[in-house]
């Protein structure tokens, strides 16, 4: 029996402790304006340039199987 509550309160202590980072994002439509390849984390990856209406530019990564249009534009989540 003492097993089963101790259990039960490290869960609960766990659970109340562990904290949740928000991070607010707005979606923007924006341009791909470029496409470049690179190495990171021993993996090969594209890195995609985007071009929000405000002209902001901010980067995404992709998986180097997709395939991507520069010049097309789409909907994407962007850090306030």
């Amino acid at each position: 029996m003492k097993t089963i509550v101790s259990i039960a309160a490290i869960t609960m202590l766990c659970s109340c402790a562990a904290s949740y980072k928000e991070v607010q994002v707005e979606v923007v439509n924006a341009e791909l304006v470029r496409i470049d390849t690179i190495s990171r984390y021993n993996k090969t990856e594209k890195v995609l340039t985007w071009k929000s209406s405000d002209n902001v530019r901010f980067v995404s990564y992709a998986d180097i199987g997709s395939n991507y249009i520069v010049g097309s534009r789409m909907m994407v989540l962007m850090r306030r």
